[in-house]
């Protein structure tokens, strides 16, 4: 799981950029298969980890957390997998290589085709790796 800083940074990044479509927690897709008619995206964090960064002065060590984010591009029907895949290669042109709140993307893969809903929903996913430094004094 993702950091609260590098989680909400991308997140509140692409509410942002992508508004006014909805930008979700992972664990909000169901109701809004249910209930939404609109284009919307999701947010979820596929691993984490941290390592130290830095040596010498354990006063200000630097920690390293590398994440793979997926942001899901959920589109409804009658649209095709296509205005899913150019949404989602949308999302994958802005945000790589962006720096957002101290919040390094490296990189951002290609659209997916993810899935589809009984004909209801067509869904794309990319995966933008992450980084973020944070300064923290060692016991």
């Amino acid at each position: 799981m993702a950091s609260p800083s590098l989680y909400t940074a991308v997140k509140g990044w692409l509410q942002t950029t992508f508004a006014p479509m909805q930008v979700l927690d992972f664990d909000q897709i169901e109701p809004q298969l249910e209930q939404g008619t609109a284009s919307f995206l999701v947010v979820e964090e596929l691993f984490a980890s941290e390592s130290s960064m830095s040596i010498g002065d354990r006063a200000a060590a630097c920690l390293r957390e590398e994440a793979s984010i997926l942001v899901h591009v959920f589109v409804p029907a009658p649209e095709s997998s296509s205005a899913a895949r150019t949404l989602a290669d949308n999302v994958r042109q802005r945000i790589a290589y962006r720096t957002i709140n101290g919040v390094r993307i490296t990189s951002a893969s290609p659209p997916d085709l993810e899935v589809l809903n009984d004909g209801l929903w067509s869904v794309a996913v990319i995966d933008a790796e992450a980084q973020f430094d944070r300064h923290v004094a060692l016991p």
